[in-house]
Formats: structure tokens, sequence, C-alpha cells
């Protein structure tokens, strides 16, 4: 059984985890796997994607990732993104953001479900980890990965 292989999980290695995260220069974000009209929401971001929509990362916890969406966003293309990462595990989409101060960009996102290491009742079945690129950049990593590698 896995947990039998599960080693002891300090609060280091958790402390070593999330640093990581924050410290990264490629905007992620992870969120839960909530439903419904608010969306999924965010559990922790770092400040390379706070920077990305213009907001400081404490104001981005808690919230809804709607917040990133407007007017020309392709819900529809969201939709799909969440229906991949719930049947398949992973997703890629390209959608329209929204920076806090209204201002559009385009961005590449590439999600993967995870799984908690240890479940519990206060612990969502599954969550999201989600790395953001803008659509230039994403254009440049794409190119240089063999398609098999990105199914």
């Amino acid at each position: 059984m896995w947990i039998e292989s599960l080693k002891l999980i300090t609060p280091t290695d958790v402390d070593l985890a999330i640093n990581g995260i924050s410290k990264l220069s490629v905007a992620c974000l992870i969120t839960d796997n909530s439903r419904g009209p608010y969306a999924s929401k965010i559990i922790r971001t770092n400040d390379a994607f706070a920077d990305m929509c213009g907001y400081q990362t404490a104001e981005l916890i808690g919230t809804s990732t709607k917040v990133l969406q407007g007017k020309d966003t392709d819900v529809a293309g969201l939709c799909q993104f969440r229906n991949e990462l719930d049947s398949i595990g992973h997703s890629l989409v390209t959608v329209v953001n929204y920076r806090q101060d209204g201002t559009p960009y385009e961005v590449t996102l590439v999600g993967s479900r995870i799984q908690p290491l240890i479940k519990t009742d206060e612990k969502p079945e599954a969550a999201f980890v989600c790395f953001a690129y803008y659509v230039s950049d994403a254009k440049l990593c794409l190119t240089q990965i063999p398609a098999k590698q990105l199914n």
C-alpha cells in the first residue's frame, strides 16, 4: 500500500515545499477542488503569479479564480481545462486573463491535479497546481518540448 512507503512528512519538508513554490520565477498557483458559481479558490500562489496579475499574494489567497476573468475570457476553454483536469489529470489552455487594474493579458495555463499525501476530513480530496506563462514565453517553451511529453 502507498501509505507504507510514505516517509514521515516533517514540518521542514512542508517548509521547503512552500518556500520552493514561493521562490519560483515561473508564475504558479495552487487551487482547491471546489466547483459552482465561485470556481476554485486559490490556496497558495507565488510572487511571480501575483506580479503577473497585479495583485499582492495575500490578496489572492482564498479568492475565486474568477477574479482573473473578464469580458474576453474564454469561459468554454476554461471549462474544458477543468474537465480535463478532472478526467485525465492534466490540461493546457490559452486564455485572456485580467490584471487587478483591468488590463487584459494572454496567458497559457498548464495544470495538473494533485492529491494530498495524507487524507483527513479537513483536507480536500484533490487540488490543482497551475503554472502560468505569458503567451510569448509559452510558445517558446512548448516549441522545445516534444509533443509526446505533453500527454
